[in-house]
């Protein structure tokens, strides 16, 4: 039914990921023969589900609760139990609506919780820059973790219209729910 040799690198491009050794398709096909590599790219991406569940390979996604957790902790004792706490509230909602989008198969549950944790700090006007500051070992790094914080924010903004306040989405479905009358009434 398959052609073995395209089975024997779909199965290698499989194994790449399982031990976390992430490479793109494009890179992993470039490896091979000019004539090979398109019908290859696509054999391996359009099999891949079909060979887990041959596998009866399971996916395991963390969530970023427990990452969370310890940022605040953390965040706790460098700025007290009131910061700590008012922070948790934004965090958790950002973290809630970052599962509902394919975030956390994008990024780590650590980056995500670091991110609702800035959102957060915006939201409540909590200068944690400090805190940031420490993560970060030196400049290349802090910068890196920033744009990752940031990559994270507009990901969530762009693809699924984050940070609709709750009075916002009264007025727009409100607007939806005239908008849908209007139609109705014509017809």
């Amino acid at each position: 039914e398959f052609y073995p040799q395209n089975v024997m690198l779909l199965c290698v491009y499989f194994a790449c990921k399982v031990d976390e050794y992430t490479i793109g398709i494009d890179k992993f096909v470039s490896m091979l023969e000019e004539s090979l590599q398109f019908e290859t790219g696509s054999f391996i991406l359009s099999n891949e589900f079909l060979l887990m569940e041959a596998l009866d390979y399971s996916l395991t996604v963390y969530n970023s609760y427990r990452p969370l957790d310890g940022f605040l902790f953390e965040v706790r004792d460098r700025l007290g139990k009131e910061s700590s706490d008012c922070l948790r509230k934004h965090a958790l909602s950002f973290i809630n609506d970052a599962i509902l989008t394919d975030a956390p198969l994008l990024y780590s549950p650590s980056q995500i919780a670091l991110s609702a944790l800035v959102y957060s700090s915006e939201q409540n006007k909590v200068d944690i820059s400090s805190y940031l500051k420490s993560l970060a070992h030196d400049v290349t790094t802090h910068s890196k973790l920033l744009n990752t914080i940031n990559k994270i924010r507009e990901h969530l903004q762009h693809n699924y219209k984050f940070q609709i306040s709750s009075s916002k989405l009264k007025v727009m479905s409100f607007f939806t729910l005239i908008f849908n009358f209007k139609n109705s009434s014509k017809s």
